[in-house]
Formats: C-alpha cells, structure tokens, sequence
C-alpha cells in the first residue's frame, strides 16, 4: 500500500498507459528541437550570413 491507500499492483496498472505517452511525448519534443536547432544554424549561414557555421567548424 502506498500513501493514498491504493495496493502496489493498482499503482503500477495506472501508471503503464502513461509510460508510452512519455516516450511519444518526449520522441516528439527531441526531434523538435533537432529540427530547430538545424533550421537555426541554415538561418545564420544563409539568411543573417553572419559567419556563425564558419566559427563554429573553424580548424586551427
């Protein structure tokens, strides 16, 4: 039993739709953000032609 008087077995039956949700959920979210960060990068080279890709793959 845990705090809220529900048995161990209850709780996690609960819980289980919930851990596919999170995977989803996060998959989404990292792609997301693989996407922004690539169209970030294609943003200062081609549109602010700022020299930021350049600095940043600099070889000395």
């Amino acid at each position: 039993m845990n705090g809220f008087g529900i048995s161990d077995e209850a709780w996690r039956d609960a819980r289980e739709p919930f851990k596919d949700f999170h995977v989803i959920v996060g998959g989404i979210v990292l792609v997301a953000l693989f996407v922004l960060h690539i169209g970030a990068a294609l943003y200062h080279q081609y549109v602010l032609r700022d020299g930021t890709l350049h600095r940043m793959t600099r070889q000395d």
